[in-house]
């Protein structure tokens, strides 16, 4: 990788590179957000925990599906706020049906491999359209 053009200083590259770090973080939670929401909706869709493996059965023995009125499932999603990733899931009852369900991988957790690419992909593009523009 090089930085080309007139960058004019090396105060103007400083100034730019400090910029990078946080508008790249921003717009790479912007930009990862929907890509998340989708493979939660995938995970909540299949019955399956991020990583892919089926929710347990609900007490007599059933499969649970969550489906009942659809509301749950059109709460689901990511939202960027500033650089920070968070869920948000809309009604009062989700926090207990997610916590038993898991539809998203928990804060704490090692992430699965499909989100860890999709953060890495969102990444990458975000940070050469910044380097792009600072050339």
């Amino acid at each position: 990788m090089s930085i080309t053009g007139n960058i004019g200083s090396i105060r103007e590259l400083g100034e730019k590179l400090r910029k990078l770090q946080f508008w790249a973080g921003r717009e790479a939670a912007r930009a990862v957000a929907p890509v998340l929401t989708r493979m939660a909706d995938e995970s909540f869709d299949k019955q399956r925990d991020p990583w892919g493996v089926a929710w347990d059965p609900s007490e007599d023995g059933h499969i649970v599906t969550l489906k009942k009125t659809g509301t749950l499932r059109s709460f689901i999603r990511y939202v960027a706020i500033g650089t920070i990733l968070r869920v948000s899931v809309g009604t009062d009852y989700a926090k207990y049906q997610i916590g038993r369900r898991k539809v998203f991988p928990a804060q704490n957790a090692a992430l699965p491999a499909g989100y860890s690419e999709a953060l890495a992909e969102a990444a990458n593009e975000v940070i050469a359209k910044e380097l792009e523009a600072i050339k």
